[in-house]
């Protein structure tokens, strides 16, 4: 428990920091609430993401990295550079992922996709767009497995290292 409220500690105080550089006119666009269990090197945890549509277009759907999926046994751009390979796993390459399990808007069911060349991207589709100064609520089940890795995400005899373990809104361009 003391992970967790370590963690959630931790989301709190980097997503004001994430906002600190932003023009006054404009407030933060998304809010995090996460809530995740710990168990046996697997994370469990859901999470509401309110969104609001700061820019000047209308949004159909909202897309969010997976930085988790980085150590899939498939994954095509590894997290780790191959002269670090033998350093960040003493114990011989290991895997670890995510799965969203389950995405709601606004309370309703949501269809979504899982994207990109190592399938770390999630697209959520909205059911009615999203206009400007409008907001949305999205929540996610999902499950990170961790690797057995000195890296960013993931566990080793030491440490379990959380980064980016939560399904983080893409930066709008």
């Amino acid at each position: 428990k003391r992970i967790i409220t370590f963690c959630l500690c931790l989301i709190t105080l980097f997503s004001g920091v994430a906002t600190a550089g932003c023009s006054p006119e404009k407030s933060a666009n998304a809010k995090y609430q996460i809530s995740c269990e710990l168990i046996d090197r697997t994370l469990k945890a859901t999470q509401t993401v309110e969104f609001i549509n700061n820019s000047d277009n209308v949004v159909d759907e909202l897309k969010f990295n997976l930085f988790a999926n980085a150590y899939r046994k498939d994954a095509t751009y590894s997290p780790v550079s191959a002269q670090y390979l033998s350093r960040a796993y003493p114990n011989g390459i290991n895997y670890g992922n995510m799965v969203i399990n389950h995405a709601k808007v606004d309370d309703k069911n949501a269809d979504f996709d899982i994207k990109g060349v190592d399938q770390n991207v999630l697209v959520v589709k909205l059911e009615k767009s999203i206009y400007p100064d409008e907001k949305v609520k999205v929540f996610l089940d999902y499950t990170v497995n961790l690797a057995n890795v000195v890296s960013r995400t993931g566990y080793n005899a030491s440490t379990i290292n959380l980064a980016n373990f939560y399904p983080i809104l893409c930066a709008f361009d």
